[in-house]
């Protein structure tokens, strides 16, 4: 009975405007990688950045948003993941709004396995040279108002668990 009673009364204040219910908000993100590549030899060189785009449904603003941005690769010698770049973009967004925004210019390096020539004639032999530096692997972007993320992208599903 107190239930049924306490639901009348906040149906009451709802419908007189004493008690609103609060705006339902919802952010929209879309992220693009771009980027390319320059091949000599066997040194590999990615140059990358992020394009993003981020909209909010609703009418209150947003004057506060953090988006968190990281771009990972791996390394070319035993492939672990590692962080290459990571950043913040401070952004306010009016409801209905769409903003875009773009991370800097990453460069990324890295050298494939190879063999070299080493000596002359009958003593010509060819030497190893291993894999170094890094590849480009994906991205990861958190969109947070506040301490709470209300967007998140993921070039791979496997980075969101090494947030």
């Amino acid at each position: 009975m107190k239930i049924r009673i306490l639901s009348i009364i906040a149906s009451a204040l709802a419908v007189s405007g004493l008690f609103a219910a609060p705006e339902l908000r919802e952010f929209g993100l879309n992220v693009k990688s771009d980027g390319k590549a320059t091949y000599d030899k066997d040194a590999v060189t990615q140059v990358r950045n992020l394009e993003l785009t981020l909209s909010l449904a609703g009418k209150e603003p947003a004057p506060d948003l953090v988006v968190k941005w990281t771009i990972y690769g791996h390394s070319r010698k035993n492939h672990d993941l590692v962080v290459i770049k990571t950043g913040d973009i401070k952004s306010g967004l009016d409801g209905g709004k769409t903003v875009t925004m773009s991370t800097p210019q990453v460069t990324i390096k890295g050298v494939r396995e190879h063999s070299v020539s080493t000596g002359r004639g009958r003593s010509k032999r060819s030497k190893k040279v291993p894999a170094s530096g890094e590849e480009y692997y994906g991205y990861s972007v958190e969109v947070l108002n506040g301490a709470t993320v209300v967007a998140d992208a993921y070039s791979k599903p496997s980075l969101k668990k090494s947030r």
